[in-house]
């Protein structure tokens, strides 16, 4: 890719105001790279952590495939088609060896935010500058790795299970006191054995993952304190292919040196023109 156009392509990614900037977690999925039956799932943004009153404020390790309200959401709309039950689904570290594509692509464009030209702007991706290293979660001054996502398509409903599971041991606990929440944040890319057609494709995307508050005013979820500001999934029928981008900068510079070197041109003509007269 020649310098000119990597130039103008970051200058113009960097203008896209960064989702993690929204107080909202994100996870966006696309399509691997590198394997059909899998999915390339990045993870960026941060929130704050909210337990349900009756239960332990525990995110749980990978091992734990059940559902409960500690540390696993309902979607509002479904995320998933597949039909699968309670599953732990690995989230596989990008490497040279195994996800050489998928690393790459991550690479490239890591500290960047793809805008994709809506007005919202809870539709830009964010990579961050950690995009290309294993998926990390943090809640408060302590990270761990999210080695997992627990997923299950609720039958007959339109509201799916999904949360996050952790490697390493002991559960992760967080705040469940309404005056003093716990940031929780996420960052880094994985790798997961499920293929893109095992989701509803939603690009731009509505908000996914977000549990009501019932009529006892508990508190439900771990990621947020209100629906529509905690968790955000959005999943992409196709990943933004480097070149295409560098192609479509690339033209828009070269084009914009030609515009220049006419109108210098044509001033040039103009003051001969008017010297000799």
């Amino acid at each position: 890719m020649a310098l000119g156009a990597f130039v103008v392509a970051a200058t113009l990614l960097a203008l896209a105001p960064p989702e993690q900037a929204q107080a909202q977690l994100f996870i966006n999925i696309f399509p691997s790279n590198d394997n059909t039956n899998h999915t390339l799932w990045v993870f960026s943004g941060s929130s704050s952590a909210w337990g349900h009153r009756n239960l332990p404020a525990e995110i749980r390790t990978t091992g734990n495939a059940n559902y409960d309200q500690q540390d696993t959401t309902k979607t509002r709309g479904g995320l998933l088609k597949d039909g699968s039950g309670h599953q732990e689904y690995t989230l596989t570290a990008l490497s040279s060896t195994n996800t050489p594509n998928d690393l790459e692509y991550m690479t490239y464009w890591a500290g960047n935010t793809i805008d994709w030209g809506t007005t919202n702007t809870n539709d830009d991706v964010a990579f961050l500058s950690s995009a290309t290293n294993a998926p990390m979660l943090t809640l408060g001054s302590n990270s761990r790795p999210l080695a997992a996502m627990l997923l299950r398509d609720v039958p007959n409903t339109d509201r799916d299970d999904i949360g996050p599971r952790l490697g390493g041991s002991g559960v992760f606990s967080y705040s469940e006191n309404s005056g003093s929440p716990t940031a929780i944040s996420w960052t880094g890319a994985g790798v997961m054995n499920k293929p893109i057609s095992a989701f509803h494709i939603d690009t731009p995307g509505n908000y996914k993952s977000h549990r009501d508050l019932n009529s006892g005013s508990i508190l439900g979820g771990w990621h947020a304190w209100q629906q529509d500001t905690g968790l955000r999934i959005r999943v992409h029928s196709m990943i933004p292919e480097p070149e295409e981008y560098a192609l479509v900068f690339a033209l828009f510079a070269l084009g914009f040196v030609f515009f220049h070197r006419h109108r210098q041109k044509k001033q040039q003509q103009a003051q001969a023109a008017t010297t000799t007269s």
